[in-house]
């Protein structure tokens, strides 16, 4: 069976975007597509890196974790929300943590928006940012507009299950495929 890392990049308080990551999580384990597990960048509360991890002198023992859950991973998403147009600092953050881990690997993004456009500015950064990374980004992204819509905070559809079923599967097999 595929492994596959869900990356929760959302630090904030109040966010919503962990929910889409709970519920891809739950979606690839209920469908059988994959062996999942989420990454949560709020628990592990990374400092602001100074460097890449290769070069970090007592590095967070959830760093070395991290690093080592994008290695063994068969694929990876990131769930993020969309900040002023952008990627989060929490997330490129993270991303820019690894360097090696990231090479070759399949990469899904699926992007988080309270708003009406379902964050497709993050979509396009981030592709471009694993790209460079040496990542493999999926073209298939999950889009989720009016976030407080359609998820609450664990993760439950607060709407019809079925469309959001449906472009999961899409999502979750393109990685695989």
């Amino acid at each position: 069976m595929k492994r596959l890392l869900i990356i929760s990049a959302s630090v904030r308080e109040q966010r919503r975007s962990h929910g889409v990551a709970l519920y891809l999580h739950d979606y690839a384990q209920r469908g059988g597509l994959a062996v999942s597990s989420v990454f949560d960048l709020k628990e592990a509360n990374f400092p602001l890196f100074t460097e890449r991890l290769a070069y970090l002198q007592d590095a967070p023992e959830a760093a070395i974790i991290f690093s080592q859950a994008v290695s063994q991973a068969d694929a990876v998403i990131i769930v993020s929300p969309e900040y002023n147009l952008g990627v989060p600092a929490s997330t490129k953050n993270a991303i820019d943590l690894l360097t090696s881990e990231w090479l070759g690997k399949p990469v899904g993004i699926a992007s988080v928006s309270s708003g009406g456009f379902g964050a497709r500015n993050v979509w396009g950064e981030l592709s471009k940012i694993m790209l460079h990374m040496g990542a493999r980004p999926s073209s298939t992204g999950y889009f989720t507009p009016n976030v407080q819509n359609s998820y609450n905070e664990l993760g439950l559809n607060v709407a019809d299950s079925k469309p959001f079923d449906e472009r999961a599967h899409k999502f979750i097999t393109s990685l695989f495929g």
